[in-house]
């Protein structure tokens, strides 16, 4: 729509596959929305991008005072700004960006006399009270309008505001202190907003954790269940659990007398029932004697 009340009609527009850009696709008609896939490159753009961001970070080295949160989205406008008054080769006109979409000359004297991040004391209007007839202030960015005004941060009151007869002045002490403690106040409550956010988090998680366990003492469980109290069997002693592991070994000897007697590794004797002697093993004497009977 800006475009268009500038008298120019786009054929095409290049945008990013994001769901905002993609619903564009229909609300203007006779506008080509190419939507490119993920992570492709546009040389133009990002060279655009990143001329923007070296003014962006040649501008904040320069601030004597710490820029808060709230005035980088200013800092982007007034990099802009200045990048739209420099000539291109993009155009083949010797004129600059703005003046070839806006049609209005730039007033130098007006738009290079500060510099984002100036002291400056703002006119307010006089009357018959005896108010302040200025304003201290930082400034932001050109407006651009045709009267040459300027977008303000007025200190006192922590707003925006439009002027254009301002005075600069020197950056005292004062306005550095000023700037560094909303800086901090700003950076304070950003990190008290997150920390929030992460108890309320671990606090939802312990919750559901929590959820569907029983919170039944430990010490009210006999006079509760006390027959699985006394369902429980009692521990093996130790020489049976022995024991019992020395029936399910095998005979250390091949020959097994008519005892069927088993020495163990501890030098006792066991007597095997003899039972088992027909579905384990037998000895040599007898195996022989039952082929001899068969024979």
């Amino acid at each position: 729509m800006t475009l268009r009340s500038r008298g120019f009609e786009p054929a095409i527009v290049y945008v990013d596959p994001h769901s905002t850009f993609r619903g564009m696709q229909r609300d203007f008609p006779g506008v080509e929305v190419d939507v490119g896939g993920a992570r492709d490159y546009v040389p133009k753009v990002d060279a655009k991008i990143r001329r923007l961001k070296e003014v962006y970070r040649a501008v904040k080295s320069g601030l004597q005072w710490q820029l808060p949160e709230s005035l980088v989205k200013d800092l982007v406008a007034y990099a802009v700004s200045r990048i739209n008054i420099q000539r291109t080769s993009a155009l083949s006109e010797n004129i600059v960006p703005r003046v070839a979409f806006t049609g209005m000359p730039v007033q130098y004297q007006k738009e290079l006399r500060f510099a984002f991040g100036d002291y400056v004391e703002a006119h307010e209007g006089t009357d018959n009270t005896s108010r302040p007839r200025s304003a201290a202030c930082i400034a932001l960015f050109p407006v651009g309008n045709s009267t040459g005004s300027w977008q303000l941060f007025k200190i006192s009151s922590r707003t925006r505001v439009r002027r254009t007869n301002m005075v600069k002045l020197v950056t005292s002490s004062l306005v550095i202190n000023a700037m560094n403690a909303i800086a901090e106040e700003e950076a304070e409550t950003t990190n008290g907003n997150q920390g929030i956010l992460e108890v309320g988090y671990d606090q939802q998680s312990t919750d559901k954790e929590g959820e569907g366990k029983d919170e039944t003492p430990s010490e009210n469980l006999e006079e509760i269940r006390p027959e699985v109290q006394q369902e429980i069997p009692t521990e093996t002693p130790p020489d049976s659990l022995e024991q019992s592991e020395e029936e399910q070994q095998e005979p250390a000897q091949d020959d097994v007398g008519a005892e069927s007697t088993i020495t163990t590794r501890s030098g006792r004797g066991i007597k095997r029932p003899t039972r088992y002697l027909a579905v384990t093993k037998l000895s040599k004497q007898d195996w022989k004697e039952n082929e001899a009977d068969r024979q």
